[in-house]
């Protein structure tokens, strides 16, 4: 591998591992921490988005992006005959979540 792409891999790992704590600047935190431009920073970004690893909310200032889901499971659960929560756990949710 290049030293070129190890550093994309390398901000590219930053920003999935900071983005929930900063989504709306997370551009702007990722040019000063590897001095590059947000120009560079939103290439990587858009890498991402492209990859279905974020998610983007809004265009140019008003951006901010999230982690995407790997998965969505939804289950509903009558109030009538609430099932005990590990018999829930074991023999719903368990299974959606796999290995």
């Amino acid at each position: 591998m290049t030293k070129v792409r190890e550093r994309g891999e390398t901000v590219r790992r930053y920003i999935l591992a900071n983005v929930e704590k900063h989504p709306a600047d997370i551009a702007r935190m990722t040019a000063d921490r590897f001095g590059i431009t947000r120009q560079a920073v939103n290439k990587h970004l858009q890498k991402l988005v492209s990859e279905h690893a974020l998610k983007q909310h809004g265009i140019t200032r008003n951006c901010s992006y999230q982690l995407a889901p790997l998965a969505h499971w939804r289950k509903t659960f009558p109030l009538a005959k609430t099932p005990a929560e590990d018999r829930v756990w074991r023999e719903d949710v368990v299974l959606s979540l796999g290995q």
